[in-house]
């Protein structure tokens, strides 16, 4: 649950920086509305590379060669 949590902030404070909102300068937007617009892209987000690392390691583990990755 923590490491969710630091995890999505750290992923928050990646968007915040980068984040182009207008009426606000580049990386100065409050975390409440970096939140409310990309809230749910950075839960996407975390939730494919989870599944996606995860996946991974069943196939390592159990010897599966599959051709490309595998989409979630």
């Amino acid at each position: 649950e923590f490491r969710r949590v630091l995890f999505r902030s750290k992923v928050l404070s990646n968007y915040k920086k980068n984040a182009n909102i207008p009426g606000f300068r580049k990386g100065h937007i409050p975390m409440g509305m970096v939140k409310k617009q990309f809230g749910k892209a950075v839960l996407i987000e975390e939730v494919n590379k989870l599944i996606q690392e995860k996946l991974n390691e069943y196939l390592k583990k159990e010897e599966i060669d599959i051709l490309g990755n595998p989409l979630p």
